[in-house]
């Protein structure tokens, strides 16, 4: 875009915001969050049936998916709440009525006008595949449809056991087992009722109404303190200027609204779901390096069992420690050594880091949160440091011509962004330069996937097929930036599942069996 435009972009946007601000001004608040669940409730596969009876919809919203023109997606309901509790209500004139799916829909376009302006005043051409990251990390989780078995399993197994469990009981007052009993309750609850009521007064799972309102507390914020709150979180994150899509979100720390008078509501249900299991994360880090290397452990350990359990025809062997020039120089090999009967044919680095919000939403993320996506060009000159090693008869492994090596990471962080995965490879190879162990020919191409790719992948390739989609993904440069799935389905390979998901919830937390819980991964 010329500057120019960029310049007559600008010049628009603070006319778009400020429209779109007094239109949520004059809104009743309370009715408004009523609305935003019910758009939500209302555009589920299977409508929730108190939201088609609060407010009045046309029958083609019933059910809208993403490609329908009818469509209200959640990230949108998601930024039109941060939105409204950052502007003061206007009590002079009469509140607008909010009963009407068309209030919304009148809103989330103008959302989407300021947006698509917005972007207008600060994107240059080159930096469109920079932005898709952003704008993935944004849609993305939503469009994976929520919180599956998988997902709750590997957050439990990360975040909520052993050292990590027992220093979240000492630090929160309340146990893992309660607080997820409670987020359950509550999700339940306010999936299919605009107000939690006394949800948690009935004893459901054994819950103890004390430790419930503990656990509630941690994942709540009055409506009347969620201005302050919210900009509390922008100041904590620098996030003062960014674009309105990229702004912090408070529903990600408070799924919960407390409207008084014990009445709890939340405006977009599942995020009660990733509170209680991605969001684990947070609530541990006061815990330090001891907490960040257990959570380390745990994901190499997770990895391991998913991958044995995939492939029992292969073994799947931990790191081991060998000698490098002599018995007080020792090295630590990858966290994963998958071999058949002819050597290696996989080797994986683990890395646990989380996503910061910088890594997410910065406009050049890789600077924002260098030291995180650091990490990710170690993972690869470890691989590279390995192979190199392995070549010198170091460590006892046998490379062939096809050993692949590739970085699991917890998140998904170099996703749709070629130039972002370039830059990595590119710390990677500065790395790489100061070892005199490493050759060019060490320097084989390494691929990148996300845990829950994996899964996804793990569940529906078997092994050939699986190495097949890894090559691919780490040789042929169309694919850089895309999310393993995706390459997979591009070369053809749309066969279901080949195996269902390996681990039960109950294994981790014995109530679970009590409970029909999410679906398994997809």
């Amino acid at each position: 875009m010329s500057r120019l435009k960029r310049t007559v972009a600008a010049n628009k946007v603070p006319k778009l915001r400020r429209r779109l601000e007094r239109g949520l001004s004059r809104v009743d608040r309370e009715a408004f969050l009523q609305l935003m669940w019910s758009v939500w409730g209302l555009q589920q596969s299977e409508p929730v049936a108190q939201a088609r009876r609060l407010i009045r919809y046309p029958q083609e919203a019933l059910g809208a998916g993403l490609g329908s023109k009818w469509a209200i997606h959640p990230w949108e309901l998601e930024t039109l709440f941060n939105l409204l509790i950052r502007v003061a209500p206007d009590r002079s004139r009469p509140a607008l009525a909010v009963q009407d799916f068309s209030v919304a829909s009148d809103l989330v376009n103008a959302l989407r006008n300021l947006e698509n302006v917005e972007s207008g005043a600060y994107l240059d051409r080159d930096l469109i595949f920079s932005e898709m990251h952003r704008v993935g990390q944004r849609q993305f989780p939503w469009q994976r449809d929520g919180v599956n078995r998988a997902e709750l399993y590997r957050n439990l197994f990360l975040y909520g056991q052993g050292t990590c469990g027992a220093f979240f009981e000492t630090h929160h007052g309340v146990s893992v087992e309660d607080f997820t009993k409670t987020g359950l309750v509550l999700y339940v609850s306010c999936s299919q009722n605009p107000l939690a009521g006394d949800a948690l007064s009935t004893g459901v799972l054994g819950l103890e109404r004390a430790a419930a309102e503990r656990a509630a507390a941690m994942m709540t914020v009055s409506l009347a303190d969620a201005g302050s709150a919210l900009t509390g979180i922008d100041q904590s994150l620098g996030a003062a200027g960014l674009p309105t899509a990229f702004q912090p979100s408070l529903l990600r720390r408070a799924p919960i609204l407390d409207l008084g008078g014990g009445r709890l509501h939340a405006p977009l249900p599942p995020l009660i779901l990733q509170r209680m299991t991605a969001g684990l994360y947070y609530d541990l880090l006061p815990g330090g390096g001891r907490i960040r290397a257990e959570i380390g452990r745990n994901f190499e350990i997770y990895c391991q069992r998913l991958l044995t359990a995939a492939w029992p025809q292969l073994t799947v062997g931990p790191e081991h420690r060998y000698a490098r020039r002599g018995p007080g120089d020792q090295v630590d090999s990858p966290d994963l050594l998958i071999a058949d009967s002819q050597g290696l044919v996989l080797v994986i680095e683990c890395k646990s880091t989380k996503l910061t919000f910088s890594a997410q939403f910065a406009e050049d993320p890789v600077s924002a949160a260098a030291q995180k996506y650091d990490e990710l060009a170690k993972g690869v000159f470890q691989l590279w440091r390995f192979f190199a090693h392995c070549r010198l008869g170091l460590s006892g492994d046998t490379l062939t011509p096809d050993t692949q090596g590739l970085v699991v990471t917890v998140d998904v962080w170099l996703m749709l962004s070629r130039s972002m995965q370039d830059r990595v490879m590119s710390l990677a190879r500065a790395k790489a330069a100061a070892d005199p162990d490493i050759t060019p020919v060490d320097q084989r191409t390494i691929a990148f996937v996300s845990v829950q790719d994996l899964e996804r992948v793990l569940l529906r390739a078997d092994a050939a097929g699986f190495l097949r989609t890894v090559r691919t993904a780490a040789t042929d440069e169309q694919f850089s930036g895309w999310m393993l799935p995706d390459v997979r389905r591009e070369l053809g390979e749309t066969a279901e599942d080949r195996v269902a998901y390996p681990f039960e919830i109950g294994e981790i937390l014995p109530w679970w069996n009590q409970f029909e819980g999410p679906h398994d991964a997809g």
